[in-house]
């Protein structure tokens, strides 16, 4: 039954909220909302009703008139007049909830209501007893009933309460406590997941995917809470996934390749349904290191170029098949906007000096990451160039060369510069952050590397650096996050963990996968329903 309708309790309620909320800001809303779900996580136990019939009662009252009170304030945050006009109030009637069929750790809520709806909320919680777990989704805007409504980011194998509040476009809105619900049990062979905070836990999840060191299926992608719980996840019997990145759409994209058939990036909204696939054009094949979607919906993504050789000046086959990468930017409707090719600009001997030139096939270049630098220029990361390249994206011409043989800047503080690197990043305050491999280090080892590049005088001084002790060697595979909060997240991704670490190179938090599993990159994001990555600093 309805908890609170009446105008003239929203007045109340308002008032109330009002006169104790003088100065309340949006984090405060949502405070509003953890405080509902306590709330709830307590009358779920119940009252000890050790005085008799008469004191639970009132318990009972006071619980739902604090529910009322709360969830009144959560929604006098919209900002309208309380003594706007109500035009058909909004009424909720029945609520449902079916799991998501694509995750356990998701279900649709369908909501049947009345009246001029404005915007829906669902907030949840589970046992107690098993350690609470509550949450909410946004408040969605909404234009027309009935409304389905994705709940995201449960526990799997938990049982949930929940409470339901529908906002009308004349201020008015209703609050009902809805249905239990339960989660199932997660799919069999998701890795185990080990955690270890030194401090205060991490903001955010962490989104991966894992695969086996024998790179075949099954495989899977992850969304994790800071002591490992999942969240989300996709896992893929027939397929190989590589890596799972959050977008600036506020989607994913799944690095995906389908056996028998040809390597494609899914786009995915927040509940996991694909919305589309990208691959490269132009007759070529398509690259699974990276894929950037950029605000003006177009996607960046590298391609295959495979030429037959002779390479037998350079001691080499007259036949060997040479892997060559080109970079694109192509639009939804597969129009290529942008095209380069190494083939065009590189010479073979370019390669880094460790790898032979023998071989009957020859991974010339190893595209593996893209950037957009801040004049809107493309930064690509060559592993086996152990170069940065930067790209004119007008024209295509190469406007720098930065590490490997063809290097055209002086390091500053670094002797060892960076071999077979991963995972370029330009950072908010105009540095350069990567994962050096170190392949060629003596002894080799692995370090995340942060740089300040002068441009026009060709430096690259290294500012910032994080090695572990002891060292920690991926050969291949790897990726370094800046957060918001100033720490770095770092992925190792052979040894299958994951260190955060604060600007002192001090280890804040841990993950661990059990040995055989890697991880390709990982990243922090903000929220389940916001997955913006945590690279920015916060702003008021």
């Amino acid at each position: 039954m309805p908890l609170l309708t009446a105008r003239g309790s929203r007045v109340l309620t308002c008032w109330c909220a009002s006169r104790l909320n003088k100065h309340r800001s949006h984090k405060d809303s949502r405070a509003n909302q953890g405080r509902l779900l306590k709330l709830i996580a307590s009358a779920k136990r119940g009252p000890i009703c050790k005085e008799g019939a008469a004191v639970c009662v009132n318990w009972y009252r006071l619980m739902w008139l604090s529910i009322l009170l709360v969830s009144a304030a959560t929604a006098c945050d919209s900002g309208g007049s309380i003594f706007a006009p109500v035009r058909l109030p909004v009424k909720l009637g029945a609520v449902t909830f079916t799991p998501n069929p694509l995750m356990v750790t998701a279900a649709v809520a369908h909501v049947e209501c009345s009246g001029s709806i404005a915007a829906v909320q669902v907030f949840y919680a589970g046992p107690a007893v098993a350690g609470l777990d509550y949450g909410s989704t946004p408040r969605f805007p909404v234009s027309a009933c009935p409304i389905d409504v994705n709940v995201l980011g449960l526990l799997a194998a938990t049982d949930y309460s929940t409470v339901i509040t529908v906002w009308g476009r004349g201020g008015d809105f209703q609050t009902v406590v809805g249905p239990d619900f339960g989660t199932d049990s997660l799919p069999s062979g998701l890795p185990q997941i080990t955690t270890q905070a030194l401090g205060d836990p991490p903001v955010g999840l962490t989104v991966f995917a894992v695969f086996t060191s024998s790179l075949t299926p099954p495989t899977c992608a992850l969304i994790v809470d800071s002591i490992g719980r999942v969240r989300w996840y996709v896992v893929k019997s027939n397929g190989f996934i590589t890596d799972l990145e959050p977008q600036p759409n506020g989607h994913y994209t799944l690095s995906l390749h389908i056996t028998g058939a040809s390597q494609a990036y899914d786009e995915l909204d927040v509940a996991g349904n694909v919305l589309r696939s990208w691959t490269a054009d132009g007759g070529y094949a398509t690259d699974n290191h990276e894929l950037r979607l950029t605000r003006r919906g177009t996607g960046i993504l590298l391609g295959f170029d495979v030429r037959t050789m002779d390479l037998t000046g350079l001691g080499g086959s007259p036949a060997t098949q040479v892997i060559g990468n080109v970079l694109e930017e192509v639009d939804p409707a597969g129009q290529i906007r942008f095209v380069w090719n190494a083939f065009d600009h590189f010479s073979i001997t370019d390669v880094d000096p460790s790898l032979s030139l023998t071989t009957p096939t020859l991974d010339w270049n190893h595209g593996n990451a893209i950037e957009v630098d801040q004049d809107g220029n493309y930064l690509v990361s060559f592993r086996h160039e152990s170069e940065i390249t930067k790209i004119d994206s007008r024209t295509g011409n190469v406007i720098w060369r930065w590490g490997g043989v063809k290097n055209q800047f002086t390091f500053a503080g670094d002797t060892l510069m960076f071999s077979f690197q991963h995972g370029i990043r330009r950072l908010w305050n105009g540095h350069y952050i990567l994962f050096d491999n170190g392949n060629t280090h003596n002894p080799p080892f692995s370090r995340a590397v942060e740089y300040v590049l002068d441009q026009d005088a060709k430096t690259a001084t290294l500012v910032w650096s994080y090695r572990p002790g002891p060292d920690i060697f991926s050969p291949f595979i790897g990726f370094a996050q800046r957060l918001a909060n100033a720490n770095t997240l770092v992925t190792f991704g052979p040894q299958g963990t994951l260190h955060e670490v604060l600007p002192s190179g001090q280890l804040a938090w841990k993950l661990t996968l059990p040995p055989g599993n890697w991880i390709y990159r990982a990243y922090r994001i903000r929220t389940i329903y916001e997955p913006y990555l945590v690279d920015e600093p916060l702003t008021p």
